[in-house]
């Protein structure tokens, strides 16, 4: 496959720190202020919103269950906090129609980011705060 085709289908990575139910309703809210058309499918642990119009693409949001490990004298270890967000582009699709998803799935990012509370990087650990940060700009920019 060629190199170029293969980054435009590379999905969003992103973590946040918003919860999982709040972060699910500002996307889910965002989606329809924007007027995007999408089906949602929701469990406990995941929700995904496929979009439809106006290109196509995904959004899962996932209630992280990775450890967070805190004081390390007396460790206690427990779910770490926030959410992950990824947005997926179909790989059936021509360059044309992937790069108007990457379009709209940033004009919705932005969109996203400005509605939250705080910025989805704050909140989390020093590190994952830097390193979640960089991702939101480099997808955001």
């Amino acid at each position: 496959m060629h190199e170029e085709k293969r980054l435009l289908m590379d999905p969003f990575l992103l973590t946040a720190s918003s919860d999982f139910l709040s972060l699910s309703n500002a996307v889910e809210s965002c989606l329809e202020m924007q007027g995007f058309l999408f089906i949602q499918n929701r469990t406990n642990d995941l929700v995904e919103f496929e979009i439809e119009k106006p290109a196509y693409f995904r959004i899962v949001i996932q209630r992280r269950k990775d450890a967070d490990v805190r004081n390390f004298i007396m460790p206690s270890i427990k779910a770490a906090k926030g959410s992950f967000l990824d947005v997926w582009f179909s790989r059936d699709q021509d360059n044309s129609r992937t790069e108007e998803a990457i379009i709209c799935a940033r004009q919705f990012l932005r969109s996203l980011v400005s509605s939250l509370p705080v910025a989805p990087w704050e909140g989390l650990k020093f590190r994952e705060s830097g390193r979640a940060k960089k991702k939101w700009k480099d997808v955001l920019d």
